[in-house]
């Protein structure tokens, strides 16, 4: 659960859905497919991780890492450099439900999950298909593009200061083979490459091995030095991107977008390393924010503000041309859009998001759904909304609304039609907006 309700409402007014690229393809791998042909994949497609598939269900993540630790272990164990023949299977990944949402959850579920260290969730329509991915680059993005456009998103990042912590280290003189066994023991992500006087001059994480083949992977074993590694394969981490250690979470965000990077080392005056924040510990941040202080509350009426996303239309016996959304009894100027295709099915890939205002709220309220077939209106249905506010703006707001609401057919127009209507369903999403 985020303690702060302004990070809270924000995402929660967020699909999954509704961020994802559509056109992006999501390229998978089989538990029987070699080590070496997950490899292909990953770097013919410069990514770190594919989902895996066993009989055609989703198991977890194939990542860089785990190939590069097989590698690591196995050679360690032989004395010999090891071939990547073997199935995928004999990594032993475990399965991770965790790691699969459907694609209609809201980006709350996501930074949650996030914030364990996970990196990246497989989503799946309503037929276990999956049909994207969504990463924490995605929901430090979702982060950044909300705070240039609320304010207090933005007020609420810029209070929250940024932890120090234990880093670990290694020198630029050390064998990249050494620095692998150090990520790989410790756990962490990345390491800070010192120079021979201990400043930053570097940073090795296993980003740098994206698009590394089999052959560059088995050059691993060598003497090669993480300087040298790096100025090859990935010279980029040669000039880390560092923040000063008395900096917020705004500042942090801002940086890992501007620059496309997953983390930032924290250095003093003299560019020593005092921490490092990574996208999981962005996750953390706002994940444990603190909640905002209530306001005075102030009589009602009192004006409102609610984000509706409407989803879906099932079970119709006519096609739907066009919804129409209204809070309360405010119809003449409430917003309608069109239902693209002329599409009734429930889960269809339509998601229309809108934000109604009402000057003057009483406690009690109805929303009102209407479907329209080119001008006709052929049903309808509605829902009574319970305000609930501990203080003005700020308070906790309850909905008493269900996922999914039932149609019921509208006299309107009725007899100009010559089949009987029939009932349906509106799938719906409202949170309060912030």
């Amino acid at each position: 659960m985020i303690n702060n309700q302004i990070f809270q409402n924000f995402l929660q007014s967020k699909s999954l859905f509704s961020l994802t690229n559509k056109t992006k393809k999501v390229f998978t791998v089989n538990v029987d497919n070699t080590i070496e042909d997950a490899l292909y994949e990953l770097s013919s497609n410069r990514v770190l991780s594919v989902p895996v598939l066993d009989q055609g269900s989703f198991t977890g993540f194939l990542g860089m890492e785990d190939i590069v630790d097989f590698y690591l272990t196995k050679t360690a164990a032989s004395g010999q450099r090891v071939q990547l023949t073997a199935k995928i299977s004999a990594l032993n990944l475990p399965p991770n439900k965790a790691l699969c949402l459907p694609d209609l959850c809201n980006a709350v579920t996501a930074v949650e999950v996030f914030q364990t260290g996970i990196h990246r969730i497989a989503l799946i329509d309503k037929n276990s298909v999956i049909n994207n991915l969504f990463s924490q680059s995605d929901a430090v993005r979702l982060l950044w593009e909300g705070m240039k456009q609320d304010e207090n998103l933005k007020k609420e990042a810029l209070s929250i200061t940024l932890p120090g912590g234990a880093v670990t280290s290694c020198k630029a003189t050390d064998s990249v083979w050494d620095g692998l066994k150090v990520l790989r023991d410790t756990g962490f992500n990345a390491l800070a490459v010192l120079d021979e006087d201990g400043k930053l001059c570097g940073n090795l994480s296993i980003r740098d091995f994206r698009g590394l083949a089999a052959d560059h992977i088995a050059a691993l074993s060598t003497n090669m030095t993480i300087k040298d590694f790096l100025s090859t394969k990935s010279p980029g981490s040669l000039n880390p991107i560092t923040l000063n250690e008395n900096n917020n979470l705004f500042l942090a965000i801002q940086t890992l977008i501007v620059n496309a990077v997953h983390g930032l080392w924290l250095v003093d005056a003299d560019n020593r390393v005092a921490g490092r924040i990574s996208m999981t510990d962005i996750m953390r941040l706002v994940v444990a924010a603190p909640a905002v202080a209530p306001k005075a509350v102030a009589p009602r009426p009192f004006p409102v503000s609610l984000c509706v996303e409407v989803r879906g239309l099932a079970d119709l016996s006519h096609k739907a041309t066009s919804v129409q959304v209204a809070l309360g009894e405010e119809e003449k100027d409430s917003p309608t859009f069109d239902v693209p295709g002329r599409v009734v099915i429930l889960g269809s890939p339509f998601v229309a998001n809108f934000t109604i205002t009402k000057e003057m709220a009483a406690k009690n309220d109805k929303l009102k759904f209407t479907v329209f077939d080119d001008g006709n209106e052929i049903a309808t249905c509605s829902k009574g909304v319970t305000w609930v506010l501990n203080g003005f703006g700020t308070g906790k707001t309850v909905l008493a609304l269900e996922d999914s609401l039932h149609l019921r057919p509208s006299a309107n127009g009725a007899a100009k039609r010559s089949k009987a209507q029939s009932s349906g369903v509106i799938d719906v999403a409202l949170t309060r907006s912030a």
